[in-house]
């Protein structure tokens, strides 16, 4: 059976299955799996649920199981959407594709309001597809990412619904989800459609633009796949262009709906690394020393560690709360999100994989208790940067004013998307553990009077490590250990 007892295709197949068609089974009922193949009934056209006790089936003022919003019509929802057959001339995408399609039907015609039964791993890839995947122990290695799926279909139909919001069937036709369900079905496919001829939200919003400049259909994806993540988190439609939250009225929230930044699933502390951001709390003793994270992390009773990397359309967070000592100063929050490593990768065949890094920054006025739960405090993010790592790249670093007085917390999203080469968004599924990124982590306190100037690389010298600096006496040099190619 499937998830809450619906599954396609049927797990039955009988004689007169597809004689709707004339298409007639020529062998017995319920055969075996070698007497299937010799079938001509379309099996492919079959899906089954799970209904209720006989006593309940018939439901025809449709109050009972079969309710808008009810799980029957959330699960057969989904169901049908594996179905349909693929646009004009694409072939059908399976795998982790066609389960955030069937998610993003559950978000068109109604959520199903049960309880949350799983805690939601943000580190997982968008497209993770592992069968043996995630466990409470084994945080490293990921599953099938259907609490991801259901995130990003609800976030994509309720945020681009395109210039016609009326509740008609024939206002679907300009909604983006509607789109790229009618041709490529790749992320690769989403992406060509986020030009501004093809996405009226696109056109309008000033995020995919720079310096009033439509942005690359490749940088808009990049950045609607982090935007999405920040909203998992925030979910306050408020804030900037909408883009940070799920519209109020679809009445949708990732905690209450997918159960996301909880602890729910049984497993404790032991799997909470990857399903509750990390913490740092900074005081006065950080106005003169930075904080720095590399290497792991840690759960929030430092039991539990996971290392510090990005899988490919995967994310990490990381809360930042100010100590009650700062309240009565003024200071500036200096996040520096710094890559460890290149991330290139390229076969014998020629293909590359790569990627880049994106992160931003949310302010919040409050910090006595779960941020993700206080939609209200957050205020305007800061807007998302990012550095290609398919080569050596420099360090993002974001400022964040007022920290201590007016900004109480903030909350640091960092995530990673395709580079240059594109590989991750042609594909259907993640299925295994391949590249990642390290990266390291920085929080810094600054008070005027202060050098605003951001820092710059002195020297970086790929595929070899540039350590151990240290300033002369009078702080005019700097010394470090370095391998350099030919020296």
């Amino acid at each position: 059976m499937g998830l809450y007892g619906g599954t396609y295709t049927s797990g039955f197949q009988t004689y007169k299955e597809d004689s709707t068609t004339g298409h007639l089974a020529n062998v017995v009922s319920n055969p075996t799996s070698s007497q299937r193949d010799t079938m001509s009934c379309t099996h492919g056209n079959s899906i089954m649920y799970q209904g209720p006790l006989p006593s309940a089936a018939v439901d025809t003022a449709g109050t009972g199981w079969t309710i808008v919003d009810g799980q029957a019509n959330w699960g057969f929802s989904h169901e049908f959407q594996h179905s349909l057959p693929a646009p004009p001339g694409q072939d059908k995408v399976g795998g982790a594709i066609t389960e955030l399609f069937s998610s993003a039907a559950e978000a068109l015609v109604g959520e199903r309001p049960d309880p949350p039964r799983y805690d939601v791993p943000y580190t997982w890839p968008l497209l993770a597809w592992n069968h043996a995947g995630g466990t409470c122990t084994n945080n490293f290695w990921f599953g099938q990412n259907y609490q991801g799926w259901r995130l990003f279909g609800a976030y994509l139909v309720y945020n681009f619904r395109g210039q016609d919001t009326t509740h008609v069937m024939g206002a679907i036709e300009d909604d983006l989800m509607h789109r790229w369900a009618r041709n490529d079905r790749h992320l690769s496919g989403l992406r060509a459609l986020l030009n501004n001829d093809s996405c009226w939200n696109c056109a309008q919003v000033n995020y995919f633009k720079k310096g009033g400049v439509a942005l690359d259909d490749t940088s808009r994806l990049a950045i609607l796949l982090h935007n999405h993540r920040v909203a998992n988190y925030v979910n306050n439609s408020s804030l900037a262009e909408g883009q940070y939250g799920y519209p109020p009225q679809f009445n949708f929230s990732p905690a209450v709906d997918v159960g996301a930044w909880q602890s729910i699933d049984g497993c404790g502390a032991s799997n909470d690394v990857v399903a509750i951001p990390p913490e740092v709390t900074l005081g006065t003793a950080e106005l003169t020393r930075e904080v720095t994270r590399v290497g792991n992390r840690y759960s929030l009773g430092g039991q539990y560690s996971y290392p510090m990397r990005l899988f490919p359309l995967g994310a990490e967070y990381w809360v930042v709360r100010s100590d009650t000592a700062l309240s009565t100063t003024a200071q500036d929050l200096v996040v520096t999100v710094t890559p460890e490593s290149l991330m290139r990768y390229r076969g014998c065949s020629g293909f590359q994989r790569d990627g880049r890094l994106v992160a931003s920054v949310v302010p919040y006025r409050g910090k006595n208790a779960d941020l993700w739960a206080n939609p209200g405090w957050a205020r305007a993010p800061l807007q998302p940067q990012w550095v290609d790592v398919d080569s050596v790249a420099g360090s993002i670093q974001m400022v964040v004013p007022h920290f201590g007085d007016s900004v109480k917390a903030a909350v640091v999203v960092i995530s990673l998307a395709d580079g240059p080469s594109q590989w991750n968004v042609n594909l259907a599924s993640a299925y295994s553990l391949y590249e990642t990124l390290p990266y390291r982590a920085t929080f810094a306190l600054r008070k005027a009077p202060a050098d605003t100037v951001p820092f710059s690389a002195l020297v970086q010298t790929a595929n070899q490590p540039d350590d151990s600096p240290t300033w002369s006496p009078d702080g005019s040099e700097i010394a470090f250990s370095s391998k350099i190619g030919g020296v």
